[in-house]
């Protein structure tokens, strides 16, 4: 069992790494200091339960998503402003929705040494950050946006929308993540196919929940399709999903579900 052999060296170099993610972080402004805080403590916990597979899927989606965002950032801004309702610097609650999944599939690898569940934890962590890379450079394109429901033409940057471009960096961003994973040497070459196909099909359940059941106003203004309760200065009016599913539980729910789907395998 895992926590009978505690590995104190990974957990060390967490120690250090994520005191430079630290500055990273507030540096760059891509978490408010809540969500850095907490990005540490996630940190730290991966290396724990874990050991380096944890503390590399985590550094590199931390420092992936990092770099991702600074791209061409005012073009997202100017086209997120609209959209959504949280813009800017991660918050906590949006760094705990995407790390909660994998500290509790690390936790259980950590507790029972099953193997398969420290795949599901890489896997939830690839599918985060291959989830992001995707939203964050597919609101860029200016190419055709449909849903993955019904295949039908939407509003770039809305949730459940798939473009050519954020396709591609899903699954280049999963590729790349499970080859790193792979290269620590703790999952084998099953556990790489396993977490870069899942980390991909995470992004797609994602897609398809955001089409689905996450919540969409209309704006009785400007008639634009928006994430947003106030648009144009006036309340919107709910045309699709449930109204107390945002992007935070489609993320819980779609990376449970790729981890679930990756202990099959």
């Amino acid at each position: 069992m895992p926590f009978e052999t505690i590995n104190l060296t990974p957990i060390y170099i967490a120690l250090g790494v994520g005191a430079l993610l630290v500055v990273l972080a507030l540096w760059k402004k891509a978490l408010t200091i809540p969500a850095t805080i907490s990005a540490f403590v996630i940190l730290v916990l991966s290396a724990l339960f874990t050991s380096y597979t944890g503390l590399t899927v985590f550094s590199v989606s931390f420092v992936g998503i990092a770099i991702v965002g600074q791209v061409k950032k005012e073009k997202r801004k100017d086209r997120e402003k609209d959209l959504y309702e949280h813009q800017g610097a991660r918050g906590l609650v949006q760094v705990l929705c995407n790390a909660m999944p994998a500290l509790i599939y690390g936790a259980v690898y950590f507790a029972t040494g099953i193997h398969s569940f420290l795949i599901a934890s890489a896997v939830t962590v690839c599918a985060g950050v291959a989830d992001s890379a995707a939203s964050d450079l597919g609101i860029l394109s200016d190419g055709k946006v449909i849903s993955l429901l019904t295949f039908k033409k939407v509003e770039r940057g809305m949730s459940g929308g798939v473009s050519l471009i954020g396709t591609i960096s899903a699954l280049t961003t999963s590729v790349v993540v499970s080859a790193i994973v792979f290269a620590v040497g703790e999952v084998g070459i099953k556990g790489l196919w396993v977490i870069a196909l899942m980390g991909f099909v995470g992004t797609l359940i994602d897609s398809l929940l955001g089409a689905g059941i996450q919540r969409a106003y209309r704006c009785s203004k400007c008639q634009k399709l928006t994430e947003k309760r106030l648009h144009c200065g006036a309340p919107t009016t709910l045309v699709k999903g449930l109204r107390f599913v945002d992007n935070n539980i489609i993320n819980v729910v779609s990376l449970i579900i790729a981890g679930a789907i990756s202990l099959v395998f």
